[in-house]
């Protein structure tokens, strides 16, 4: 992210967007991983009960939303990690 004093605007470049959403999806994939949770994803009916894994990938995910980065998903659990490691 860079200002631009002249415009008083702060200008984010696609790649550091692409950058910051390869990174949330890392976290979540590590996460996941450590959890012994689904790379792939998994449905709400597979997971009924919330735990911490959950909770920080809906931060993570959170996070991502006020930045302006769609990740294409509503809820943990949704998005395939398996490539993001």
């Amino acid at each position: 992210m860079k200002y631009n004093p002249h415009r008083k605007a702060l200008t984010v470049e696609i790649t550091d967007l692409h950058a910051a959403s390869n990174d949330l999806m890392a976290s979540i994939h590590y996460i996941r991983k450590l959890n012994g949770m689904p790379l792939i994803g998994y449905s709400a009916e597979e997971k009924s009960t919330a735990n911490i894994d959950d909770t920080a990938e809906y931060c993570i995910l959170q996070a991502a939303k006020s930045l302006g980065i769609d990740l294409g998903v509503k809820r943990p659990g949704e998005l395939d990690v398996r490539k993001y490691a």
